[in-house]
């Protein structure tokens, strides 16, 4: 049995950097989350306020941003390591 190939880390990183750029644009900007979230509000019928949701959505893009550029710097650390 042949072990899998293995990407160079140099290249994760570069294609989460694609990622990155591609969540930055238009289509996952704050009015479209702050919408998912009231639809999910409406949908589940939780009677969230809307100052409720405008605090929710900052805090779940603060936390999302926050995650992606984590993930950034442990793939940036790892290429930079030598990988492993």
């Amino acid at each position: 049995m042949r072990a899998p190939r293995q990407v160079a880390p140099g290249l994760e990183a570069a294609a989460w950097m694609g990622v990155v750029f591609s969540l930055s644009g238009d289509s996952f900007a704050a009015s479209r989350t702050l919408a998912f979230l009231q639809r999910g509000n409406e949908l589940f019928h939780l009677a969230l306020s809307g100052e409720t949701l405008i605090l929710l959505n900052a805090d779940v893009r603060k936390t999302v941003h926050f995650a992606i550029y984590f993930v950034l710097g442990l793939l940036v650390y790892r290429a930079l390591a030598g990988g492993g």
